[in-house]
């Protein structure tokens, strides 16, 4: 969709989306710390973050230039984002992870792996609806079938009765 002079930017993409995701993956932990009588530790936190910050984009920015800062600003957010989840883990012994994070995983690499190895479908567009579509089912059916989310199931189920008389 994107010019080819854009083509640099989807590593940026790819990082940013990257950090992202494993922020969001790791639950309330900044909450649950910044409303804690602990919540000073958050600013410790930024501090250590501040220095990583800068000699990530020390070691980065020469090496990769523009990917360099996404690359920097992605390990930093992920080491931020582990720093919270560890220091919420052993203070009130939660975590937001658990076994069925790990089979999430495993559905989505593999789920990945299809739309990698799925041919061009010739329009560009056309490609977007089918492969997206494809992928979201594949996802939905493989996450359904392996009773991830007990709350999926229960919708289905629910939905089922309701249009599958």
């Amino acid at each position: 969709i994107l010019p080819l002079e854009y083509l640099k930017g989807k590593y940026i993409i790819f990082w940013v989306g990257l950090s992202y995701t494993i922020e969001m993956a790791s639950g309330a932990s900044n909450n649950i710390i910044a409303s804690s009588k602990n919540y000073r530790v958050l600013t410790w936190m930024v501090v250590i973050t501040l220095v990583i910050i800068v000699v990530s984009n020390l070691i980065f920015i020469p090496l990769y230039q523009i990917t360099g800062i996404a690359i920097a600003a992605a390990i930093t957010r992920i080491i931020y984002t582990l720093l919270k989840v560890v220091y919420v883990y052993f203070k009130y012994g939660m975590q937001p992870f658990n076994i069925n994070f790990l089979y999430i995983s495993c559905i989505a690499f593999f789920v990945y792996l299809i739309s990698w190895w799925t041919p061009f479908l010739g329009n560009l567009y056309f490609d977007i609806v089918i492969r997206s579509g494809g992928i979201a089912a594949i996802f939905v059916i493989l996450t359904i079938l392996m009773k991830i989310s007990p709350e999926i199931n229960e919708k289905m189920l629910e939905l089922k009765s309701k249009y599958l008389k």
